[in-house]
């Protein structure tokens, strides 16, 4: 069999959020890419907000299996050492799917940001593990 190969078209990018009196929750939806403000009263002022974006290569028609490695990483302040927590990655669609008659398929990934509210501003970035295999 042909190996999988797995290209990550898109950053999952939360946009430009001003904190709150407290700690809230903001998600991106994985099937529509939709921020809300699930809880807190941080506010959403811009930016561009976006959902991790993924395409799968590999043997035409085969059956696939996507497994989120990991279901918390800690995003670190570019220049500094403060963090955000995010979590909660879920997929647009089920974990098995088919690739086509090309051998590729797309999906993409959804997760939760927690801000605090003394977080300090600036870039925030990270990283999560994913894994794609026949089966």
């Amino acid at each position: 069999m042909t190996p999988v190969i797995v290209q990550n078209d898109g950053a999952m990018d939360f946009g430009t959020i001003i904190p709150g009196t407290g700690l809230s929750r903001l998600r991106i939806d994985p099937d529509t890419g939709v921020l809300t403000v699930f809880s807190g009263n941080a506010t959403i002022v811009g930016g561009t907000v976006s959902r991790a974006t993924f395409t799968v290569s590999g043997d035409a028609n085969e059956r696939v299996r996507i497994t989120l490695s990991q279901n918390r990483v800690d995003l670190t302040r570019v220049g500094g050492t403060e963090t955000m927590r995010l979590n909660r990655f879920r997929l647009d669609g089920g974990r098995n799917r088919f690739l086509d008659a090309t051998g590729t398929a797309q999906f993409a990934v959804g997760g939760q940001i927690r801000v605090a509210a003394n977080q300090a501003a600036g870039v925030y970035q990270g990283s999560f593990a994913l894994t794609v295999d026949y089966f």
